[in-house]
């Protein structure tokens, strides 16, 4: 019996040591709720596939107006029928900036039949990119300033090359559209091919943006005066510019006509005032004194 004993407790000793080692059960916080994978390290570790955008190819863009014919979300795009009468389709992508009246926006703000301004290039698919679209919402008044190409008095068209784009656009005269000349109310015959003009416009109708006020700044044949800071000066292209004290503007001078000592005598930002005549395609200096201008007459 006694000999019994030292066997008897080594068993349990034994039992004892193996209850010891046994995993324990996971605390509450560790045990995966119904439906939660259990991360691994490849999971944490793993990126999805990377969007490979096509590569902007031509470092030009290319400035266009008109108006959104089609959409296709789908492969965002869009088609667009210039102001000239050229249809393209344009893409676009998420490196694309949306401004709606001048406000950022989206591509959710396009719809058919908006005037837009865009920003375009080519890309490694060979596609017209666009980069910016300035979105103009048909109920909102606007602001234009432009060339006149021609006016039509039997429509009241009036045919406008885009400082912005280039293009030429075609606007109605409204009803009750008002011409200034300046600060004097003037006509719709004062319209000439070559004017600058600055344009108020309304709610599209039709294919056709309607002009409510169109203010012409130059006219062919008119005479300027200018008076500021001469920028810069090109003796090789007898070409020099001023900064208008009255607006504030730099205007790009020919000095084809100015006798040959004049413009090597200028010198940047010396004072100067300018006679100068516009002739539709620009300002050319008739005169050139040091003296100061008043009662200076300038386009705005």
């Amino acid at each position: 019996m006694r000999n019994l004993f030292p066997l008897l407790l080594l068993v349990l000793l034994a039992g004892f040591a193996s209850a010891q080692t046994e995993t324990l059960p996971p605390s509450p916080d560790q045990v995966p709720l119904p439906g939660e994978n259990t991360p691994t390290k490849k999971a944490d570790t793993e990126l999805g596939p990377t969007v490979q955008l096509p590569t902007l190819t031509d470092p030009n863009v290319t400035l266009l107006g008109g108006l959104i014919t089609k959409l296709d979300p789908v492969r965002d795009q869009f088609t667009l029928r210039a102001f000239a009468g050229k249809r393209m389709v344009i893409a676009y992508d998420v490196r694309t900036r949306f401004f709606l009246d001048g406000n950022p926006g989206s591509e959710r703000d396009l719809k058919a039949g908006q005037r837009v301004h865009i920003d375009t290039t080519l890309d490694s698919k060979d596609r017209v990119f666009v980069k910016t679209v300035w979105i103009q919402s048909p109920s909102v008044a606007g602001v234009g300033r432009g060339q006149v190409v021609n006016y039509s008095p039997s429509d009241q068209v009036l045919l406008v090359r885009d400082e912005l784009s280039s293009q030429p656009m075609r606007f109605k005269l409204g009803p009750n559209a008002v011409v200034k000349v300046g600060d004097k109310t003037g006509s719709a015959n004062d319209l000439a091919s070559g004017s600058l003009v600055t344009m108020t416009f309304g709610p599209q109708q039709g294919s056709l943006g309607t002009l409510n006020e169109v203010s012409i700044l130059a006219k062919p044949g008119q005479q300027f005066v200018f008076f500021g800071r001469i920028t810069y000066i090109d003796l090789a292209r007898r070409r020099f510019a001023v900064t208008n004290n009255s607006d504030h503007k730099n205007y790009d001078l020919d000095a084809h006509t100015l006798p040959d000592n004049i413009l090597p005598a200028l010198h940047e930002g010396s004072e100067v005032t300018v006679n100068a005549t516009f002739t539709g395609k620009q300002y050319v200096a008739d005169r050139v004194s040091s003296a100061p201008g008043e009662g200076a007459e300038t386009p705005q």
